[in-house]
């Protein structure tokens, strides 16, 4: 028996079997990343309206910040701002919610900033 006669489909066999792994594989990582780049650049602008706060009104910054992270939105999720601010604090919240087929849960970032931010260093 020549064993190069069998050998010949092991290729094929390995290929197909490992093929769905590596798709999964890939997908997990896109999708991780995805997420990893809509909370980091979230948080970031959200961290940016609470400071446009103290010297703009709430709807300028809300308003920017609802554009800011329709940019960063790859497949048109829908989401959620509140942008609110006190004599001594501002406060937000970004609640991102991504399309209902998908296993992914939905993101939610929130920060407060104490009021004034050029006093604190003195």
């Amino acid at each position: 028996m020549n064993p190069l006669r069998y050998r010949r489909g092991q290729a094929l066999i390995e290929s197909v079997l490992s093929l769905p792994l590596l798709a999964l594989g890939m997908t997990a990582i896109l999708t991780l990343g995805y997420r990893g780049l809509v909370f980091y650049m979230t948080d970031y602008h959200l961290h940016e309206a609470l400071v446009c706060l103290d010297d703009e009104s709430s709807s300028t910054c809300k308003k920017n910040l609802e554009q800011q992270i329709k940019s960063v939105l790859l497949f048109s999720e829908s989401f959620r701002v509140n942008l609110g601010k006190t004599e001594s604090k501002g406060d937000g919240e970004v609640l991102i919610q991504f399309k209902p087929d998908s296993i992914q849960p939905n993101l939610s970032v929130r920060k407060e900033m104490k009021f004034p931010l050029g006093s604190s260093f003195l």
